[in-house]
């Protein structure tokens, strides 16, 4: 009897799996490090997101006085500070005929709405998301 030597040659479609396998195996790495970077990266905008929920944004300004990044009751104290000082400080003259009149505005004791121009403030921040200029 003769010995017969069998060569085992790898089948193609063998061949042709494993690559399939890799490819498969290369797009489903893609896909769970891009879910893991995509999934870091939404904590990391949530965190800010978070840190700005009870400021308002930065560069909103209130008739020039910049109020961005201060909490609600901190922007109304400024507000409150600022244009009732001033307003209480100013001086209207006017002339009735030949009559010369002062009218002195802490006399009338003004006030300025701060809570208004806050609810305002926070309502537009809620329908318009993030504020350039506007003018309150």
């Amino acid at each position: 009897m003769e010995k017969r030597t069998v060569k085992r040659v790898k089948a193609p479609q063998k061949v042709a799996n494993k690559q399939k396998n890799k490819i498969i195996l290369g797009i489903l790495a893609f896909f769970v490090v891009g879910s893991c970077a995509l999934a870091a990266y939404s904590l990391s905008i949530k965190g800010i997101v978070k840190e700005w929920d009870n400021k308002i944004y930065p560069g909103v300004t209130v008739q020039g006085v910049d109020i961005g990044g201060m909490t609600k009751e901190q922007a109304k104290d400024k507000l409150t500070e600022t244009f009732n000082t001033n307003i209480g400080n100013k001086k209207l003259s006017i002339a009735i005929g030949d009559k010369p009149y002062e009218l002195i505005y802490s006399d009338i004791i003004p006030q300025y709405d701060a809570d208004g121009a806050i609810r305002k403030l926070i309502n537009m921040e809620k329908k318009m998301g993030f504020l350039r200029n506007i003018d309150l």
